[in-house]
């Protein structure tokens, strides 16, 4: 018996161990449009919008850059929070801020050529008053060999990070 297409995603994401270890199956979402925006809707989560806001009397939304953007912040924040766990550091508080860089050249075809998105910066702002800027660096490599989303979007990710708590012990 077929399966019925309601139009919306699938439930969540599903994950299996198997004889190749722990594996992801899929996740899913769609955008659907509504009054010139999309709303994304992603199974078990608030909806959210997107669009590239030309009305200037509509409420401004994230375009999708935006949320790559956020995905690359995430990611790299909760990859810094593992890190940071398994090396015993007590984080207080972790800001990760993330910049990218977009060649309009690229996205409008004016120039031939890769990703239209060049790289992206992310700056991890710690706050770790007891730990020793050694083992903070070493959650920050660690950091960024484990991201998920840096390491699938392929272009180049630039690193650094600061102490938020200089002076706070």
């Amino acid at each position: 018996m077929a399966e019925e297409n309601t139009g919306k995603p699938e439930k969540g994401a599903s994950c299996s161990i198997g004889p190749g270890g722990l594996r992801t199956e899929h996740f899913s979402c769609c955008a659907v449009m509504e009054k010139g925006k999309y709303r994304i809707e992603t199974p078990g989560y608030a909806e959210y919008f997107s669009g590239e806001n030309e009305n200037p009397d509509d409420t401004p939304v994230p375009v999708p850059v935006d949320y790559l953007n956020g995905a690359v912040a995430s990611c790299m924040a909760i990859s810094y929070e593992a890190a940071a766990r398994k090396l015993g550091i007590n984080l207080r508080g972790l800001r990760t801020e993330v910049k990218s860089d977009l060649d309009m050249k690229k996205v409008y075809g004016i120039v031939p050529g890769g990703p239209a998105l060049n790289g992206f910066q992310v700056r991890f702002i710690i706050d770790a008053p007891d730990a020793d800027e050694d083992l903070l660096r070493k959650a920050a490599v660690k950091a960024e060999r484990s991201s998920v989303v840096g390491k699938t979007l392929g272009v180049s990710i630039t690193y650094s990070w600061e102490r938020e708590d200089a002076g706070k012990k």
